[in-house]
């Protein structure tokens, strides 16, 4: 056997695949513990003397305001994270930012009124801001281009596990220990990815003392201005993503994602119980169920993507996916049906989530990932964090979720009119 066909053979068994093995649980965790953080609120205004306590019965443009506060905090703080991340070190940053999140959860933990609460909020809001910025950054940094499908729907689908959790143990904590206890859980919970960042995590392969050579130089040779199969990927490092209109659909693409994430997080739980009738504990295990498959279609979609190299038919197809199935469950009157119908509809979401954020990777090269990233979701984020609020107005307007839904569905149609464009692109 010739010296060239021995190496070739024996590469891949020196393929450390820290990547895989280390970085993306790290990350998988970031996004698990941050998604519990947010959603745990739309959770706690299903409870009673919480409810009763912060005086916000009869008041739900109010109550939507803890959502609204917390995702207008997050959208202003991700371009500055994003910017901050690639001037200067991601790992750094999360230390930053993870240490605040805890600070903010026990200030929530010992408000006595609305206005404490309100702050807290604020708080978590700009710390948990770096979560994307972050993420979307270390996998430009840790994986090939070829890889950041799966790479992606790896740590996003912490939205759906976090969400998950979020069902089977935010209502039993509360039920047996009150909502101060929940947050000062929460609290201690959030220590796992300061403590992963400080001692498992590295900024890039180079900086990691168990990265193999193969494994370095297969990342680096699968960076986006060398791969010919992407439309335009040369010109990524000569110009500026913003000067892209695709960017800007993307970010659209993005917005939707936020205002489904933030308008079903919010408001889901408040229907599930005042609508479908359902108990507390009930609430709890739909949000699980509905969740936990998300993470293998995610992962199945994310391989199917990586192997083509498209991603913008996924998206399409998702935001389709979730306006179809989301409206037919308003429609249905046994809740059985119903709860099925959001499901699916809820993994189409997933999808184009993940999705988007894989497209950005092929329109900007790594060393911008941060603040492209941060753009994106800070413009996102931003905007959509009235939606809460106004859904909130509109269910006290009309005494019914109805519209408040058909604004989620909506949205989701008009982001995957614009994604369309892009599928003859070859994107």
């Amino acid at each position: 056997m010739g010296l060239n066909a021995e190496l070739n053979l024996r590469a891949p068994l020196a393929d450390s695949r820290v990547r895989w093995r280390f970085v993306m649980p790290t990350l998988l965790s970031l996004q698990i513990i941050g998604m519990i953080d947010k959603v745990n609120v739309g959770i706690v205004m299903t409870y009673k003397p919480f409810v009763t306590y912060m005086h916000l019965t009869d008041h739900r443009a109010l109550a939507g305001m803890l959502m609204t506060l917390f995702a207008l905090s997050y959208g202003v703080g991700m371009p500055f994270w994003g910017m901050l991340i690639d001037r200067w070190s991601a790992r750094k940053s999360a230390l930053i930012a993870t240490s605040a999140w805890v600070v903010m959860l026990l200030i929530g933990a010992a408000a006595t009124n609305l206005t404490q609460l309100f702050i807290s909020r604020i708080g978590l809001g700009l710390a948990e801001a770096a979560i994307w910025p972050l993420g979307n950054y270390l996998v430009a940094q840790w994986f090939p281009v070829k890889e950041r499908s799966r790479a992606s729907s790896y740590w996003i689908a912490g939205l759906s596990i976090g969400i998950a959790l979020s069902g089977v143990l935010v209502p039993p904590m509360l039920s047996n220990l009150g909502w101060r206890a929940m947050f000062y859980l929460l609290a201690a919970i959030n220590l796992i990815p300061l403590l992963l960042f400080i001692f498992v995590m590295r900024d890039n392969p180079r900086h990691s003392p168990w990265v193999s050579a193969y494994e370095a130089d297969l990342i680096e040779n699968g960076v986006l201005e060398k791969m010919e199969e992407i439309p335009n990927a040369k010109l990524a490092a000569e110009r500026s993503v913003f000067s892209n209109y695709r960017f800007w659909i993307l970010t659209f693409c993005n917005l939707a994602g936020a205002v489904l994430n933030f308008g079903i997080n919010t408001w889901m739980p408040s229907y599930l119980t005042e609508v479908r009738h359902l108990s507390l504990s009930g609430m709890g295990y739909f949000t699980a169920a509905s969740w936990i498959l998300c993470p293998l279609f995610m992962y199945l979609c994310g391989r199917w993507s990586d192997r083509l190299l498209r991603r913008a038919p996924f998206i399409t197809s998702g935001y389709v996916a979730f306006a179809v199935f989301f409206y037919i469950a308003t429609l249905m009157h046994s809740s059985a049906s119903a709860l099925v119908m959001e499901a699916v509809a809820i993994w189409g979401y997933e999808v184009a989530v993940t999705m988007t954020f894989s497209l950005l990777h092929s329109l900007d090269i790594r060393s911008r990932m941060g603040r492209s990233t941060g753009v994106l979701t800070g413009v996102s984020n931003l905007i959509s964090a009235f939606v809460p609020t106004l859904m909130g107005a509109v269910i006290a307007q009309y005494h019914s979720f109805t519209g408040a839904f058909l604004i989620l569905s909506g949205t989701a149609i008009m982001a995957a009119l614009l994604t369309a464009v892009m599928i003859p692109q070859r994107y």
